[in-house]
């Protein structure tokens, strides 16, 4: 795994465009992705996020589910409210990662635990960004009809794999974006509990 970011950061390098670099981004997503007894990268989650979307996505190409017009309208316009959101809360979360660091100290254990589900929490809101933009940049291709503008070759296979992409971003967007709900409800919920145990 460490071989493969190394190997897109070093792309990223070759074109000069390491300002760009998204593979940070991604790489602290997928460390979040893992089994808190082993501390190893969980292949459940990996199947839950990336494998199933994938298929699920397949099927709804092989079913004829189609992006049309009204829906490509309706779901650039969602992403974009979602991806404006999604940085307001990341500023967030990075405000209360300052306080938190400020107070902190090394035989608090549940403050260390807040501290470290407040990180893989900003490294799932940027991953959910970052989702959001590609795909929302994959639906503007498909508005333009950019495929046809340039009469690509088999039009129709280029369509299904973009479809695929679309729904598998899709997807997943919606799954990172449930896992965050929960893991700010656990944040917020042990505060409510720790407050009314002091009253």
């Amino acid at each position: 795994m460490k071989l493969i970011w190394f190997k897109a950061r070093k792309f990223f390098r070759i074109l000069g465009i390491e300002k760009i670099d998204i593979s940070y981004i991604v790489q602290d997503h997928i460390s979040t992705l893992k089994n808190y007894q082993t501390n190893k990268i969980s292949q459940n989650d990996i199947v839950l996020f990336y494998v199933a979307p994938l298929l699920f996505s397949i099927i709804l190409v092989y079913l004829q589910f189609k992006l049309n017009k009204e829906l490509l309208t309706i779901l650039v316009t969602s992403l974009s409210i979602f991806a404006a959101l999604l940085f307001n809360l990341l500023l967030l979360v990075y405000d209360i990662f300052g306080k938190i660091s400020n107070v902190i100290n090394d035989t608090d254990k549940d403050l260390s635990k807040k501290m470290q589900l407040l990180k893989e929490v900003y490294a799932n809101i940027s991953y959910c960004i970052l989702i959001a933009i590609i795909t929302i940049i994959l639906l503007v291709f498909f508005a333009l009809n950019i495929p046809q503008m340039f009469n690509m070759p088999q039009i129709e296979v280029v369509g299904s794999i973009l479809t695929i992409i679309v729904f598998w971003l899709l997807i997943q967007f919606i799954f990172t974006l449930l896992m965050i709900l929960k893991r700010v409800h656990e944040l917020l919920m042990k505060d409510f509990k720790n407050k009314s145990n002091v009253k």
